[in-house]
């Protein structure tokens, strides 16, 4: 399943709303802005990722990103297009729902406009001039996933504004997933915008 998400701020971040709420008052995490949390407390920060109660991808320019979601172990975007594959990540699902959007949505939570809601009816009325949305919402079965990210862009397009670029979440159901600090994704380059 391919989204189309546009962001204004400088990351993208795939979650479950239920996990992510639930991870919230379970910490005390300060609203509205959890990024902020979890930058400034690095141990909250990695529990909430090893736990797979969010993804983020951060770091990385506002552009507008295809995101590949595949139930495979493998990637289906053109090998040429591969810029890197990650290390497994985990992610939870208790809500049969995955929300990718941009980062932005966690600096300005509000956990009733998602819980109780699709995270299409909260997308912003710019959105009407372009097939990118701000946040995609996908139903996916519950349970615990390994998540590999494959960074992909089509450098030999040279229409920058149309070329395909993005990332593929390669899921896999997998109870025994984990995710060691070990690879913090704060030393990875995630960035596949490649400008000329």
């Amino acid at each position: 399943m391919e989204l189309k998400i546009m962001t204004q701020t400088p990351g993208l971040v795939a979650f479950d709303p239920v996990v992510l709420q639930n991870f919230v008052v379970a910490h005390k995490v300060v609203l509205p802005n959890i990024l902020q949390a979890l930058i400034d407390d690095p141990n909250l920060g990695n529990e909430a990722i090893s736990a797979g109660c969010l993804l983020p991808v951060y770091s990385i320019p506002a552009w507008d990103y295809r995101v590949l979601i595949t139930m495979a172990d493998r990637a289906t975007v053109p090998a040429e297009w591969i810029l890197f594959t990650t290390p497994p990540f985990v992610i939870q699902i208790q809500s049969g729902r995955l929300i990718v959007s941009d980062i932005w949505l966690i600096l300005n939570w509000n956990a009733d406009e998602y819980l109780h809601t699709s995270a299409h009816s909260q997308d912003i009325d710019y959105t009407a001039a372009s097939e990118f949305l701000v946040s995609e919402e996908i139903e996916l079965a519950q349970g615990q996933y390994q998540v590999v990210i494959v960074g992909f862009c089509d450098t030999k397009n040279v229409d920058i504004e149309r070329r395909h670029c993005g990332y593929e979440f390669l899921f896999v159901r997998n109870d025994q997933a984990s995710f060691s600090v070990v690879n913090s994704i704060e030393t990875m380059n995630l960035d596949v915008v490649r400008l000329p």
